[in-house]
């Protein structure tokens, strides 16, 4: 890893090359990742040629007083380009369209964090290298070693390749490391509409009870309803936000899966907070054993591990960590699992998707690991 790091940092990194570029650079993607995309460009003296947008969006629009180009317009005036890349997606026939961009363009997607502002950076590769070395030592198998290797290299070069490259097999993750064969009782942190849920009831055939927490208001209002509706599972519903302690915490809400909890950072996409209640998982867990606990809660998840601490301890359930909102993640959420449960070994994963997005960290007890070698 000591040399992989080296190498590592011996490339351009990818705001580097954005700096010394000699091409006209051009943004695609004209909604909230571009505007967070052209806040760090202007702190670069850089400013864009122009935006295009895929054929289907473009229909007259304007982002920031330029015109949005479409596609062929875009090459006409500016044959050769950077492209920026400043959406997310994991649709298949979008990921197929920024690979072949790839294939014909020097075609790069800058890693922005989701939460937090902290840019991964050659100061942060370099501030953090003990950090890497130790997370790395972690992780329980090579698999979890070559994703976590190719999510640096894309972190740092911005290149898209990468990301095509780190990527795991679903099915094996559902039954090497998720095993909802064995769920009874999960608790789903983040659990937006219930999206999860619907999952894992399709393919946890003894699931008898989730515990699902929510804060936003319109997407708790669609989970209740679909909780109201089942009759198979029970689904208990808590419109708070998963945090380690109590109290009221600023919430920005939108209905959609980008609603976080304010932390002092950025203002999210110009609004202002609300309060909801913050509650520990503990608490609403009490008395019961989780075979399994998903945590997805925009950049809380640190915060919601902890508040979780007791169930953890007590009854050593399988975790699943969304390990991609903020960019120190990366190292702080598997260190933070370490040093509060050592009993558990750690295995990284993760799905298609551009940026680095869907990057998941599991947490399987070692007493499940001896039981069971179906690890590769």
């Amino acid at each position: 890893m000591d040399d992989f790091l080296t190498a590592l940092e011996n490339r351009a990194g990818v705001w580097e090359r954005i700096r010394n570029t000699k091409k006209p650079v051009v943004l695609y993607g004209t909604g909230d990742g571009a505007d967070k995309l052209l806040r760090v460009l202007e702190t670069n003296g850089i400013t864009p040629s122009a935006f295009f947008a895929s054929d289907e969006f473009v229909r007259g629009k304007r982002f920031h007083g330029e015109p949005v180009l479409s596609f062929s317009e875009t090459i006409e005036r500016h044959p050769d380009p950077m492209i920026l890349i400043a959406f997310g997606s994991n649709r298949p026939e979008v990921l197929k369209r920024f690979s072949d961009l790839s294939k014909n363009y020097e075609t790069l997607a800058p890693d922005l964090p989701v939460a937090g502002d902290t840019l991964f950076d050659r100061e942060f590769l370099t501030a953090n290298r003990n950090h890497f070395l130790e997370a790395d030592s972690l992780f329980s198998d090579e698999e979890s070693h070559r994703i976590f290797r190719s999510v640096l290299r894309y972190k740092f070069t911005g290149e898209v390749r990468e990301l095509f490259e780190a990527v795991s097999d679903p099915d094996s993750v559902r039954s090497e490391l998720i095993c909802p064969d064995r769920i009874h009782i999960a608790a789903d942190l983040g659990a937006y509409t219930g999206d999860t849920i619907r999952e894992l009831m399709n393919d946890a055939p003894s699931l008898k009870q989730v515990f699902a927490m929510e804060p936003d208001a319109k997407s708790f209002a669609k989970l209740s309803a679909f909780a109201q509706g089942q009759n198979r599972i029970q689904i208990l519903c808590f419109p708070f936000a998963a945090w380690s302690g109590g109290g009221t915490l600023p919430f920005f809400q939108d209905g959609s899966r980008g609603s976080a909890v304010e932390t002092g950072e950025r203002k999210h996409k110009g609004t202002e907070p609300v309060s909801v209640q913050a509650c520990p998982p503990d608490e609403l867990l009490a008395g019961s054993v989780p075979d399994w606990i998903k945590y997805d809660v925009e950049g809380a998840e640190a915060e919601a591990v902890r508040g979780t601490a007791e169930t953890i301890r007590a009854n050593h359930p399988r975790l699943q960590v969304a390990m991609y909102h903020r960019t120190e993640d990366l190292f702080a959420l598997p260190l933070l699992i370490r040093s509060l449960f050592p009993f558990y070994r750690l295995f990284l994963r993760r799905f298609a998707s551009v940026p680095a997005w869907e990057l998941q960290l599991y947490a399987v007890p070692e007493e499940s690991l001896k039981s069971d070698h179906r690890i590769k």
